[in-house]
């Protein structure tokens, strides 16, 4: 249960029964822990002042009860384990665990939103330069000014609290994942078979309260899923939140998927000419009608910006990762904003199932190299292997 100290971030391995997991995350974690429940207080709850921060967090822990109804058992006794090894109140690790979807909720309060500028793409096949699938992402995160007062602070304390799980419990597959002290939920995972996920908000009019929050219901996919089409049936079997796009990639298939979902819909996305890209808004037309009025001339712009550098010639690793650090500026009115490695960017991660490893990139400072990350018990896939199933040392595995 030892903590590595990596660049930028903290890298810790967990094993066991659900119960097992949160315990040991919560103790060896449990000074990050708490130093992320305070700046959540410190930096959103409170930021009016400590009354209405009272009245605020009360509102949402009662909403965090109602979504806990849509949350697996096994990942509620995981929750149990952080608290009960952190010191940290249960009530207050759910609530950091079904924040992002509470706060996307909150739409109609607009001071409350965030700015959106995640980037995702995925090239499988020829198109991928190792024949099987390299795919890269960047987390965004950032509040409006008007919410707070130092808009930046929260990204920071994202960027400051950054740690990587690698998983092998008791039952699923082995997995690894890009995340935050006591949060148990998926925005960027890949596991022993090379299902790979990673997750970018879009909004959508029809969001509700009452579901499964989705980093938890991607927690489940990564853990669970052996294919695409397993991913697929999860997330239609599922009570949904919020709207978001979802990049799947499937190193065993040599493809990938862009599920573009919301509380009502569910549309997969296959890659055209060997590539798949994504950032804030829908593509498809059914989807896109739930979004009026929400789509950012930024999100449009960086999605243009990923296609152009997408256009053509194999993408492997090193390409990878100069599209997610691109910084050309794409709007002279707010140069540090509209790019794809922007003000708000928390981390940047390169996906390379065909070697059973991610590539991780901090960004609380801007020299940090990208650093590799072995997924435990990984398989790694060639080419030619494209369909041939799933190998009977991961199968084993998979109690």
């Amino acid at each position: 249960m030892a903590v590595e100290q990596r660049a930028g971030f903290l890298m810790l391995r967990l094993t066991g029964t659900p119960y097992e997991l949160g315990v040991q995350h919560g103790r060896a974690l449990r000074d990050q822990i708490w130093s992320l429940w305070q700046a959540c207080e410190r930096l959103v709850l409170n930021t009016r002042g400590a009354l209405l921060g009272w009245v605020l967090r009360q509102g949402l822990t009662g909403i965090a009860r109602l979504m806990e109804r849509y949350i697996p058992r096994e990942l509620r006794d995981e929750l149990r384990g952080v608290a009960e090894g952190s010191g940290l109140p249960y009530s207050r690790v759910l609530l950091l665990n079904c924040f992002d979807d509470l706060m996307n909720n909150l739409r109609f309060l607009d001071a409350l939103a965030a700015r959106l500028a995640c980037s995702a793409f995925a090239a499988v096949g020829d198109r991928a330069a190792d024949g099987v699938v390299v795919a890269g992402r960047n987390l965004d995160y950032y509040f409006r000014g008007e919410f707070l007062a130092a808009g930046y602070q929260p990204t920071v304390a994202l960027q400051q609290h950054l740690v990587v799980l690698l998983y092998e419990p008791a039952q699923g597959y082995p997995f690894v994942s890009v995340t935050w002290p006591g949060i148990i939920g998926v925005a960027t995972g890949q596991n022993a078979l090379g299902l790979g996920v990673a997750c970018l908000t879009s909004p959508a009019w029809s969001e509700r309260l009452w579901g499964t929050p989705l980093p938890l219901l991607y927690r489940e996919i990564v853990q669970y899923a052996d294919s695409l089409a397993a991913a697929q049936a999860r997330l239609a079997a599922a009570r949904r939140t919020i709207g978001n796009n979802l990049l799947v990639v499937a190193g065993g298939e040599r493809d990938a998927r862009l599920f573009e979902l919301t509380s009502r819909q569910l549309v997969a996305r296959a890659p055209t000419n060997g590539v798949v890209a994504a950032t804030n808004h829908f593509q498809a037309p059914a989807l896109a009608q739930e979004q009026v009025g929400l789509v950012t001339d930024n999100s449009l712009r960086r999605l243009a910006r990923l296609d152009e550098l997408l256009a053509a010639g194999p993408i492997d690793r090193q390409r990878a990762s100069a599209i997610l650090t691109d910084e050309r500026c794409l709007d002279d009115t707010a140069c540090l904003w509209v790019r794809l490695l922007n003000l708000g960017t928390v981390y940047s991660t390169v996906f390379e199932p065909a070697q059973g490893r991610i590539w991780v990139r901090a960004y609380d400072r801007p020299d940090r190299p990208f650093e590799p990350v072995a997924v435990p018990r990984a398989t790694r896939w060639t080419a030619a292997e494209r369909g041939a199933g799933e190998p009977p040392s991961v199968l084993a595995a998979a109690r």
